[in-house]
């Protein structure tokens, strides 16, 4: 398989444009963004928006974004330059970044441009989670991208197997999904989930450009609902929000006690209005309809999903809709809280806890404090355990992708770790919750010196760094082909 060279990128969205910057500015390759030529209703709305000549242009929805792209660089470097005293841009150093970016990223659309594929080494997908959508690309990269590409998506939503029946069977060994996090330019974790049919050759290829070149920690996951990431950070938001709910405490309350105990800054609802109160709501619909009945997702208060789901109906988004906000809206200096039960705003109101997480869940600052952070950190902790193998029987991988991908400070095993497993687990006896099988070892999840980890058969491991080969992955050819294996 020859070195990626060229990128093609579908969909021009923050997700296609994110990934289109990183991969041309840290990968140093010429990418085609591509997006549709807009019809109907949308080209109208163009039309309003930048007039009857602009939009005959094909290439209008990747040109803005790649002006976007331009624009946010700009401003990023003048705020780099004022935040450490140095002297305003001058105009040559200005053409100079967007000359860079524009020599890299080049305008496409999917009507005109497919024939432009006959040469591009990696695909990767990011149209929205529309599978009728995905159907038509698909069926187009199967006419029209050379022989060996290597063809990803970027979908958190989609199995791979799904998506790899799309493909004609010549290209699956060199098909996987590559699931970033936004904002891809910014956040460092990239999880990777191959498919049985998929050749080593073909994951080695697309690690060594993501990682070495792009600088991204590719993790690998299993192929199951929301991956790594989104099934347990998902399942923490929703936990929040419930538990907020059910032991009267605001957000601003809720989500100082979180942070205290380890979990990033944003909290559960900053946390949520980063993301995308919308994006919320789409996961936790996608979880809930390809889950098992059993899993812990499920026992969710529905009330809690539709929280979001009413606010989302109702135009509140979270960042993406600053002037209406979601959680929490307005400037630092006129920050205002959302009231959970009448949906009314008023000025955020800072608190501050002490103590760890043990403390905290122990009554440290009283009952409700308590049943909170049991009833959300405790439980999201117990969910994570309770999901090795699932998800991956490797826990530095689950630890990884919350770190480097949900901003936690420490991952779900580690603070199991602070917390000691004896603790833990008499807590979660306290609550008559299931102690996860790789809990039941009653041993810590890292060696003192944290070059090990422990495994689910109770010994310990070297960790490593995430292998181009995801384990019990067998290529296609050799003994075992075409059934992905689980330890």
């Amino acid at each position: 398989m020859t070195e990626i060279k060229k990128v093609a990128v579908f969909g021009s969205g923050v997700m296609g444009k994110g990934i289109a910057r990183v991969v041309a500015e840290k990968g140093d390759v010429e990418v085609l963004l591509f997006d549709i030529i807009p019809q109907g209703g949308f080209l109208e709305m163009l039309k309003e928006k930048h007039g009857e000549e602009a939009v005959k242009n094909h290439n209008i929805l990747a040109d803005n974004a790649i002006d976007n792209i331009v624009a946010a660089m700009l401003k990023e470097e003048a705020r780099r330059r004022e935040k450490k005293g140095l002297t305003v841009m001058s105009f040559t150093e200005e053409q100079a970044i967007e000359g860079r970016i524009r020599k890299n990223i080049k305008p496409a659309n999917s009507s005109d441009d497919l024939e432009k594929l006959a040469d591009v080494d990696w695909i990767v997908e990011v149209v929205p989670e529309n599978i009728e959508m995905k159907k038509e690309l698909f069926a187009n990269i199967n006419k029209h991208a050379k022989a060996d590409a290597i063809i990803t998506s970027n979908t958190s939503t989609y199995p791979e197997k799904q998506l790899a029946q799309m493909l004609s069977e010549s290209r699956r060994a060199n098909f996987m999904n590559t699931h970033f996090f936004n904002p891809a330019h910014i956040q460092p974790l990239l999880e990777l989930i191959v498919g049985a049919e998929t050749s080593k050759e073909a994951i080695s290829t697309i690690t060594e450009f993501l990682g070495d070149k792009v600088g991204k920690s590719v993790i690998p996951s299993n192929d199951t609902p929301g991956f790594i990431g989104n099934r347990i950070g998902l399942f923490f938001i929703a936990k929040g929000i419930q538990a907020a709910m059910e032991n009267n405490l605001t957000i601003e309350q809720a989500d100082a006690a979180v942070t205290n105990a380890g979990l990033p800054r944003s909290g559960v609802f900053k946390l949520a209005d980063v993301i995308g109160l919308d994006v919320v709501d789409y996961i936790n619909g996608v979880l809930s309809d390809n889950l098992e009945k059993n899993d812990s997702f499920k026992q969710i208060n529905k009330h809690s999903l539709d929280v979001v789901k009413d606010m989302v109906s109702e135009g509140f988004k979270g960042d993406k809709t600053p002037a209406a906000g979601g959680f929490y809206k307005g400037k630092r200096d006129e920050r205002q809280a959302r009231n959970l039960e009448s949906g009314t705003y008023s000025p955020v109101k800072n608190y501050k806890y002490s103590g760890s997480a043990h403390n905290l869940m122990t009554g440290a600052e009283g009952q409700p404090i308590a049943q909170f952070m049991r009833d959300t950190l405790l439980e999201t902790m117990r969910y994570a355990a309770s999901l090795v193998p699932e998800i991956s029987s490797d826990i530095t991988a689950i630890d990884g992708v919350m770190e480097k991908g949900f901003a936690w400070k420490k991952g779900p095993f580690k603070l199991i770790d602070e917390m000691g497993v004896e603790n833990f687990t008499a807590l979660l006896n306290e609550e008559n919750k299931a102690i996860p099988e790789i809990v039941k070892h009653g041993k810590a999840f890292y060696s003192e010196d944290g070059s090990k980890h422990l495994t689910l058969d109770g010994s310990y491991d070297y960790n490593k760094k995430p292998s181009h080969l995801p384990e019990g992955h067998t290529p296609p050819g050799e003994k075992g082909a075409g059934v992905a294996q689980r330890k």
